[in-house]
């Protein structure tokens, strides 16, 4: 089986230079979407500051 998983992987650089009847049968490897996301828990932590009450309504003072 690792054997066959060898022989059908292509990277993606390699296989975008190869014409189509050369991919059939192969598989994909490598980083095929790199997309920078925001940090969980910052995006978290703003929306629990968005929802927070301020310190002086919550004793009733305005």
């Amino acid at each position: 089986m690792m054997e066959w998983q060898k022989e059908h992987a292509i990277p993606i650089q390699a296989a975008a230079k190869l014409p189509p009847e050369k991919l059939k049968d192969k598989f994909l490897i490598g980083t095929m979407w790199d997309v920078d996301f925001p940090e969980y828990c910052e995006e978290y932590d703003k929306v629990i500051a968005q929802f927070q009450v301020p310190p002086e309504d919550s004793e009733g003072k305005k």
